[in-house]
């Protein structure tokens, strides 16, 4: 594979991940590669890009020396470790070189030397952000007699805050088990917490005979304006008879986050769940 040129501003996004010896700047600041979100990661480093004092940070370390290559129009260590990019429609994103990748971008040189790997698809681009921080709702009826639930659920993707393990929190938002009092909010992380009101129905004689007691069902997820720098994704799902009839149903209430196309048809495989 041959070396390219390519324009710095193609790039589109900073790196969020680093190899040896990690990020001077992050670590003068107090961030953890390892235990903050990419997009904690990604906010730091897109704040500093035009603050001398953080820039000055980045150039006392080993990053100036790179910068001083990049300026004499040499991208360095491609001799034993080459800047290797993908591509798809004249955009790159990086896959390895990310601390040389990340000063070219934060100093503004304008081209560097690279390997690049074309796309058959878009892969890495992030969806745009949906909603804003509330309330949202959701109502349900569970049919007692005939054990069948009809209506909405809420289904939450988030990441951890804290990144812990690098995992993701995936809750369909049902509580009829929760043994703890109704109408209770109760934190899924800081920021985002849920309750849920259970109102018992009941008919006359005949009716019940035919249908059965039921309960209504009203979930609520409050997503608070300040809550941490994380994937969040919050979908409205609407079953009949316990089923999804199609993709169609579902409601996207509220995203934020480097949420990525390949995410989009994970989110779908996954409302395959259970829903009793």
């Amino acid at each position: 594979m041959a070396f390219m040129d390519v324009h710095v501003d193609k790039i589109v996004e900073y790196p969020t991940s680093f190899g040896s010896p990690g990020c001077r700047l992050l670590d003068e600041l107090g961030i953890c590669l390892y235990s903050n979100t990419q997009e904690k990661i990604l906010h730091e480093l897109q704040l500093g890009a035009n603050d001398s004092k953080k820039l000055a940070i980045c150039k006392a370390g080993n990053c100036g020396e790179l910068l001083k290559l990049f300026q004499q129009g040499i991208t360095p260590g491609n001799e034993h470790d080459p800047i290797i990019l993908a591509e798809y429609k004249g955009k790159y994103w990086v896959g390895e070189g990310k601390h040389r990748v990340c000063v070219a971008k934060r100093f503004g040189i304008k081209q560097i030397k690279a390997k690049v790997t074309r796309l058959d698809a878009d892969y890495y681009s992030t969806l745009p952000p949906i909603g804003t921080p509330g309330i949202f709702t959701a109502t349900k009826i569970r049919y007692l007699k005939q054990y069948k639930v009809d209506g909405q659920y809420l289904y939450l993707w988030a990441g951890k805050p804290d990144n812990t393990m690098g995992g993701y929190i995936t809750v369909k938002l049902n509580f009829c088990n929760i043994q703890n009092k109704p109408e209770l909010w109760h934190q899924i992380f800081e920021g985002v917490s849920f309750c849920q009101n259970i109102l018992p129905r009941q008919y006359g004689f005949f009716k019940k005979l035919l249908c059965g007691d039921h309960e209504l069902l009203t979930s609520y997820v409050k997503i608070d304006k300040d809550h941490p720098l994380t994937k969040i994704w919050l979908a409205r799902v609407t079953l009949s008879k316990g089923i999804l009839q199609n993709s169609n149903r579902i409601e996207h209430l509220y995203r934020f986050g480097l949420w990525r196309k390949h995410h989009e048809k994970e989110l779908l495989n996954s409302l395959s769940i259970d829903t009793t």
